[in-house]
């Protein structure tokens, strides 16, 4: 049986290992990692118990979330070079013309 002190000092120190992340990400943060360190720790707890203490503690140490917490991350899109594209089109009919040629 696995007593609430030792859940909240498995999930405290796990919290500890990973402050730096955590409150550099906020809430982007990946939260499964931390209850994937915290299960093999304590394997035969119970996963509903952890993952509350685990929120409770997000919560505490960087507080409810903001509007900024809310907004998606934007991506980056990559620009293809359109230039590259068009060489291996011209190379490629070129090649196509050649074959017929030689089949004429």
């Amino acid at each position: 049986m696995v007593t609430n002190e030792q859940i909240e000092n498995v999930v405290q120190a796990v919290i500890k290992e990973n402050k730096e992340q955590i409150v550099k990400q906020r809430y982007r943060f990946n939260i499964g990692m931390l209850l994937g360190k915290a299960r093999t720790r304590i394997p035969f707890v119970d996963g509903q118990k952890l993952k509350n203490a685990l929120d409770l503690e997000i919560l505490e140490l960087l507080g409810p979330k903001t509007d900024k917490d809310l907004t998606k991350p934007k991506k980056d899109k990559k620009v293809k070079n359109p230039k590259k594209n068009e060489e291996k089109s011209e190379e490629h009919s070129e090649s196509l013309e050649e074959q017929l040629k030689g089949y004429l």
